[in-house]
């Protein structure tokens, strides 16, 4: 992160994030895979966050949602149903 009197910017990249870490698909309610990349970049007229503008690029190899065997709960329905999964080679946003 760099600081000056005028703006802050804060520029952040990751490479090969394991989608498959504990916890990330019990928060998505599915299984994932695959390795994401992510980038950021912000930047904040006088450190003022509420008028940063920037950007966030993702990408996603080898993704996917879903394993075939684990349910779905959808709110206000009582069933549950096996979500087939969704697979990808390249995801990017």
């Amino acid at each position: 992160m760099r600081v000056n009197p005028d703006e802050s910017v804060l520029e952040v990249e990751a490479y090969e994030i394991g989608l498959n870490m504990p916890g990330l698909g019990q928060i998505v309610g599915l299984p994932l895979e695959g390795k994401l990349e992510v980038k950021l970049d912000v930047t904040a007229p006088k450190g003022l966050m509420p008028q940063a503008a920037g950007s966030v690029t993702l990408v996603c190899e080898g993704c996917a949602l879903g394993d075939g065997k684990t349910k779905v709960a959808v709110p206000g329905i009582r069933c549950s149903r096996r979500a087939s999964p969704c697979r990808t080679s390249r995801w990017a946003a």
